[in-house]
């Protein structure tokens, strides 16, 4: 039989649910739809908030807010917690605001799913999800930094092209689905960026097809005079797209000055890259590969890290730097004046990294490694590289791979930036096993309505 609701789970007057075991054969199907009252207490770290069932289960609310007593649709079982749609808010909290994008709820757009959180209550929530990730490790969390403007600010989007009726429109992801969410505009993009996506681009998209995608990034166009900001095109064509046309419509864009450049499928079409950079120096970079977000994690970013190093080094560090990307705080490191050894793996990322080293901002002192960490680290190591101070910037998954060779590097200062604070944390406990003290951990909001949060940690050596 299919297990029943408390009566003041069923009702308007308690919270709470009577659910079956995690054990118990079709539990999820059995009880999938039905409702419970719930006190939502806090924010997960995916953004979700969290409550608890009459049964003591955790339970996770995409689009609730701490504070508020809600009603809730019991969607999925695991072992230890339930999925729960949220159907009604009985009380509202006064965390809640109207979110600036009428896509930003539950089941549409995945792109900013705390947007309906207030800002305070946003940062408070990655203060608190960082402080969490990272209380094994010994770390002092200071206090959240938040450059970022709330709206406009992303330089950067990649957007699915689907058939709405007879037409072809951008998309986004939806959250915890395959489904796509068909999308005319964004508050979040930068608004030249939004201008180039939704109108003057839009013609691309019945060229591009069903299953494409269609990329854009915001920087300087220094080919013209005077430079000036502009957008620059990546685009994935549909399985069913024939490119001759879609080259020449890019073609047209470029003559027409509304677009830098572009690339498809390898081949490129006016500017090969724009620039991202600043008096630190030159960033160039390309709507198809990996950039920061906003603009301040290409200027105050790379300021922060290298501050990081400023203090307890001797004047000219050696640096040794891994996963460099493209040279984002590459740039910053240089600005120090001692020898950077720059290690990324990612061909494209590399040659950018050596056009870096052959400017004269780099004097000579810049050596590219263009082989992934864990192949050029032992290379390093064996080829006698002694560094003063190591920087690493490692993907979402983080740099477990490597942290038994870094306890053998005798440098003294280490200094981890990550874009995950759980993977962030785990290497943070196991560094401090092969001789690095995990000191402060610095929080950063770059990306606001997100669940993505930035993160410095200081690590001397004991």
């Amino acid at each position: 039989m299919p297990p029943t609701l408390s009566t003041s789970a069923s009702s308007s007057d308690g919270p709470g649910a009577v659910l079956p075991s995690v054990a118990s054969p079709g539990a999820s199907a059995a009880y999938s739809g039905l409702r419970a009252r719930v006190t939502l207490t806090d924010l997960a770290a995916g953004g979700e908030a969290v409550g608890r069932l009459a049964d003591g289960r955790v339970v996770f609310v995409p689009g609730g807010v701490s504070g508020e007593e809600v009603e809730v649709a019991l969607d999925e079982l695991r072992k230890g917690y339930v999925r729960a749609s949220l159907r009604s808010i009985v009380t509202p909290s006064l965390l809640r605001q109207e979110p600036a994008c009428p896509l930003s709820i539950p089941g549409r757009c995945g792109g900013c799913p705390i947007m309906h959180v207030t800002r305070s209550e946003q940062l408070h929530a990655k203060a608190r999800w960082v402080s969490r990730a990272v209380r094994h490790s010994g770390a002092e969390v200071l206090p959240i930094l938040s450059p970022t403007s709330d709206l406009g600010y992303r330089l950067r989007a990649r957007l699915g092209v689907i058939p709405v009726g007879d037409q072809f429109k951008l998309s986004f992801a939806s959250a915890r689905s395959s489904e796509r969410q068909p999308t005319s505009d964004c508050p979040v993009l930068d608004p030249l960026l939004s201008d180039v996506l939704f109108h003057k681009a839009t013609h691309l998209l019945a060229l591009i097809g069903t299953g494409g995608y269609l990329s854009g990034l915001v920087g300087i166009d220094r080919g013209k005079t005077p430079s000036e900001r502009a957008v620059h095109l990546a685009i994935e064509p549909g399985p069913r797209t024939s490119r001759a046309p879609l080259v020449k419509a890019l073609e047209r864009l470029v003559a027409q000055h509304h677009i830098a450049g572009a690339i498809i499928d390898q081949q490129i079409i006016g500017a090969a890259t724009i620039d991202l950079g600043d008096e630190l120096g030159p960033l160039p970079a390309s709507a198809d590969g990996f950039a920061q977000a906003s603009a301040p994690g290409h200027s105050q970013l790379p300021r922060w890290v290298a501050d990081a190093l400023r203090h307890g080094l001797t004047s000219r560090p050696t640096i040794l730097e891994l996963y460099a990307g493209s040279g984002n705080l590459t740039r910053a490191l240089l600005s120090l004046q001692g020898p950077v050894t720059a290690v990324e793996g990612e061909p494209r990322a590399a040659a950018r990294l050596r056009t870096l080293s052959e400017s004269d901002y780099a004097a000579g002192r810049l050596t590219v490694k263009p082989l992934a960490v864990e192949k050029a680290l032992p290379q390093l190591l064996k080829e006698g590289l002694r560094p003063d101070a190591i920087v690493l910037d490692p993907p979402r998954g983080g740099a477990r791979s490597i942290v038994p060779l870094l306890g053998t590097v005798t440098a003294s200062k280490l200094v981890y930036v990550s874009c995950d604070a759980m993977t962030l944390g785990r290497d943070l406990v196991e560094l401090a096993a092969f001789g690095y003290r995990p000191r402060t951990v610095q929080p950063i909001d770059l990306m606001p309505h997100t669940a993505e949060v930035e993160c410095i940690a200081i690590l001397d050596r004991a």
